[in-house]
């Protein structure tokens, strides 16, 4: 499925700068020697340890993408519980954080790396670092169109949306989580995708039972991230999109 495929180039895109400085010799000067230099030993071995730890996270994740199957993951929805009836706080999204995260290693913001992951023929501005003007988001997983960005003529053609929405991981137990927790939730590129902005907007914070693309033929890996993605992070499901999901997946 292109699940394995996006998953894949997301963390080609968030590893390729470490990779390379750490394989080409440059990652001690370019990178920790002006980290120990400013903040001390102790902050470059943590960002070291970090950076290191996370590329063989992201292999892993990879792999086990890899050796997944349909039948995994309807089991998988199986094991996720329903929501409890305790009630919880009003939603605010600005509990998930104050907009998008910037990564550490290139100072690309969340946004920034999914339309270089999921636009192709990218264009960088060079007025502003990891600042993407343009690109072609080829059959579009949620209507299917091909459509050409441009970040300055109309940078809501393409939006990020969230799979599994904020407001919905909220209701089903992110409430209860530290804002550290939510705040890396937001900025999961599992959980994120280019996609048409008018139709992102029709789906708003609806559920699968509720929602799905218009696109049929990205059902299969909307079904399977979405279940991937309440797993990984122990959220509650609702019978009814457990019962969606598991009806969509038995026709993968």
């Amino acid at each position: 499925m292109k699940l394995i495929f996006r998953v894949m180039v997301g963390v080609v895109i968030l590893g390729i700068t470490a990779t390379y400085m750490i394989s080409s010799g440059k990652w001690q000067d370019s990178v920790l020697d002006p980290i120990s230099y400013t903040l001390g030993h102790e902050a470059a071995d943590a960002v070291d340890t970090n950076v290191r730890d996370g590329l063989k996270a992201g292999e892993q994740f990879v792999a086990d993408a890899q050796n997944a199957s349909v039948t995994d993951l309807i089991d998988q929805l199986g094991t996720i519980e329903l929501p409890s009836a305790e009630r919880h706080p009003k939603y605010d999204r600005e509990m998930f954080g104050d907009g998008w995260q910037f990564n550490t290693v290139d100072g690309c913001s969340t946004r920034e790396t999914v339309l270089i992951r999921d636009l192709e023929q990218v264009v960088m501005r060079d007025d502003r670092k990891c600042k993407v003007l343009s690109g072609v988001l080829v059959d579009d997983p949620y209507s299917g169109k091909t459509i050409n960005f441009n970040s300055v003529e109309n940078p809501m053609t393409v939006q990020i949306d969230h799979i599994v929405p904020l407001s919905v991981a909220w209701q089903m137990g992110a409430w209860e989580w530290d804002s550290n927790t939510r705040v890396q939730f937001a900025n999961d590129l599992d959980n994120l995708i280019a996609a048409d902005g008018p139709t992102n907007g029709s789906k708003g914070d609806r559920t699968p039972e509720r929602w799905m693309p218009k696109s049929e033929s990205f059902h299969c890996e909307y079904a399977a991230s979405y279940t991937a993605i309440t797993s990984k992070y122990n959220l509650a499901m609702e019978q009814p999109v457990r019962e969606k999901l598991t009806a969509v997946l038995e026709q993968c």
